[in-house]
């Protein structure tokens, strides 16, 4: 599954999660479910894992959703309480 078809496939309240983060971090939308490590691409992406969070998403779910093994998504959320802590 291409980046782009995995967008389109989100809910219409996911897809304005993914949008938010994205024009906020200045990115297109789109460019999230790249597999891109640039840090605004990284902290954009945390951001809506981290919502997705809250929503009730389980790794697996976000994982699949972003095309990341759910263990990705898991030390990613561990590095963003990490550091909201210090």
């Amino acid at each position: 599954m291409t980046p782009g078809e995995r967008y389109d496939a989100l809910a219409p309240s996911v897809r304005a999660i993914v949008q938010h983060e994205a024009v906020t971090a200045g990115l297109m939308p789109v460019m999230l479910f790249h597999h891109i490590r640039s840090p605004s691409y990284v902290r954009a992406r945390r951001a809506v894992w981290v919502r997705l969070r809250e929503l009730g998403w389980s790794y697996p779910e976000i994982g699949r959703a972003f095309g990341y093994d759910h263990t990705t998504v898991l030390n990613a959320l561990k590095k963003t309480s990490q550091t909201e802590t210090k």
